[in-house]
């Protein structure tokens, strides 16, 4: 689990249930187990035989394209660097026109492994390596992240989303619970989603990526989420749902929440989760954090334009992703702060 816009490196258990996950693959998929990346590297000295790419390899500084090579290199793999031996280009190409899905060319992935292990035992070796860095938020999860953003409806969307098998790790259940109770949203012990919660509706305020190389539409969503475009739409859905409590998820300034809970005085009592030390060492803890605190809300207001057309700031789409599959709440529990509202009736959810 990476930070994209810092140096540095979250554990993918640190936020996420590992175990539950994998017990969630061996039954779904089929999967036989799992391996701690400390005992892989162990047992293979760091050695990747054969590296199947997906997708070109982000290096911290350079880009490596998805390309057949047999030309020895050495590659660094958040912050552990291997010594990666051949590499082979695994991406699918019949996903093409414009909705890029970086789906795995399962033909092909196959020959690779069946190449590795006949040069492995022809070297008389007892093992082969073979490496599948796997992006887990391409292929079909990309398609449900974005079900119609390029222009074509993918039948991925309906399929078993990888996102069933996925919660957050305990402590960042448990840090949630702990902020939840602070906040007033819980009341007693117990797990946020289990404990006796006072209603109230979260919402995802993006500010912060716009360093990041914003597109058009982006420099547009700025401007609407300014304190006082942004309240209005607060207010509406707020009156709708007859709520009270207002939980931000945001990266803002302190002062741009202060302003919103200005606009807002009278409507709802807005409540932020205090910040872990650290700064950027724990952003993803932090997100995450609040992430599984949105996830338990009893409406939840996503950052974008609607599920079919337009941008969707991507925690907006994992807070979605885990209150869909992983905490079963109806799709209508969520709704989109800048769905058009004259293309799409006024659902907010921009169908």
């Amino acid at each position: 689990m990476c930070t994209p816009q810092f140096e540095g490196t979250t554990p993918f258990g640190d936020i996420f249930d590992w175990p539950a996950l994998v017990d969630w693959l061996v039954e779904a998929r089929g999967i036989r187990g799992q391996i701690s990346w400390k005992q892989f590297l162990e047992q293979t000295g760091g050695v990747v035989d054969m590296l199947a790419m997906q997708a070109e390899h982000w290096d911290g500084n350079t880009r490596l394209p998805c390309a057949d090579s047999e030309e020895e290199i050495t590659l660094r793999f958040y912050q552990t660097y291997m010594q990666v031996r051949q590499r082979v280009c695994v991406q699918s190409t019949e996903h093409g026109q414009g909705f890029e899905l970086r789906f795995l060319d399962g033909a092909r992935f196959e020959e690779v492994i069946g190449r590795a292990v006949s040069t492995a035992k022809a070297a008389g070796k007892s093992h082969a390596t073979v490496g599948l860095y796997l992006y887990w938020i391409e292929g079909a999860e990309r398609a449900r992240l974005h079900p119609g953003r390029y222009g074509l409806l993918s039948s991925h969307v309906f399929y078993t989303s990888m996102w069933r098998g996925m919660r957050f790790s305990p402590k960042i259940l448990q840090r949630a619970a702990l902020v939840a109770k602070q906040l007033g949203l819980l009341e007693g012990r117990g797990r946020l989603t289990e404990g006796t919660r006072k209603p109230f509706m979260a919402v995802h305020l993006r500010k912060g990526d716009l360093l990041t190389g914003p597109a058009p539409r982006r420099l547009v969503q700025a401007e609407l989420g300014e304190p006082q475009n942004f309240a209005p739409v607060l207010r509406r859905y707020l009156r709708e749902k007859n709520l009270e409590r207002l939980f931000v998820m945001t990266n803002a300034r302190p002062e741009v929440v202060q302003r919103l809970r200005e606009e807002l005085n009278g409507t709802a009592e807005l409540v932020q989760a205090p910040m872990l030390k650290g700064g950027h060492i724990n952003g993803q803890r932090q997100l995450c954090v609040e992430m599984a605190i949105a996830s338990a809300a009893d409406f939840f207001l996503l950052f974008g334009d609607g599920l079919i057309q337009g941008y969707v700031s991507k925690p907006s789409l994992l807070t979605l992703q885990m209150r869909l599959h992983a905490e079963s709440l109806p799709l209508e529990s969520n709704a989109f702060a800048f769905a058009p509202s004259e293309f799409f009736a006024n659902d907010g959810l921009g169908f």
